[in-house]
């Protein structure tokens, strides 16, 4: 019996051994795959954010470019309407010039014939005013001050011409027809600038050919 329980108990002592050997194999398995589990889901959470975050900077980024793109459209409009109208003042302001020039020529005989001519100019360029007015005004507001400037000074010295020819000046419109041209093209310079279309151009343009 003796014999008998000893290896019954060393039977025991050995399973039980081999027990606490695979359970301490089990738990240490097991707390490398729970630190491997929460690694993992800490990575996914960083890329999360990080997903996060790039999808925020987009949204700026595309938000601002529309922003400065619909701001630049807006100006464009603005400047073409005013440039327009300034064509269609021009129009009517040479209208008034050559029909004041021709009525009151030497050689007319009959001046009071073309009283209904010069109406219908004056007609003309009474009309072409408010709308070039108008237009200058939504121009001058979305624009800078060189813009501004350039679009006034024009205005100004057109109906100043208009005010010789009808106080009997006819000859102010070809006097000071240079001045006119010279503000012309600093407004046209203005405006290329405020509308960075130089810039645009060679943006634009195909790179040239590399030299030999």
């Amino acid at each position: 019996m003796t014999i008998v329980m000893a290896f019954i108990l060393w039977a025991i002592g050995v399973l039980i051994g081999l027990f606490l050997g695979y359970l301490t194999a089990y738990s240490r398995k097991k707390g490398e795959n729970l630190a491997t589990h929460e690694d993992i889901g800490k990575l996914v959470d960083q890329v999360r954010a990080v997903t996060t975050a790039t999808k925020e900077i987009e949204e700026k980024i595309s938000n601002e470019m529309w922003d400065r793109q619909r701001r630049w459209e807006l100006k464009r409009d603005a400047v073409f309407e005013a440039v327009k109208q300034l064509c269609v003042m021009d129009d009517a302001l040479m209208t008034v010039h050559t029909t004041f020039t021709v009525a009151s020529a030497p050689t007319e005989t009959d001046p009071s014939r073309w009283t209904e001519y010069k109406s219908a100019a004056l007609d003309k360029w009474s009309l072409a005013m408010p709308g070039f007015d108008a237009a200058k005004l939504l121009a001058s507001l979305v624009c800078g001050k060189e813009v501004q400037d350039g679009f006034y000074r024009v205005g100004l010295l057109m109906k100043d011409i208009a005010d010789k020819m009808l106080k009997g000046n006819v000859q102010a419109y070809k006097e000071l027809s240079p001045t006119l041209a010279e503000e012309m093209n600093r407004l046209n310079g203005a405006i290329r600038k405020e509308l960075r279309l130089d810039e645009l151009s060679v943006k634009s343009a195909p790179p040239s050919p590399a030299h030999a």
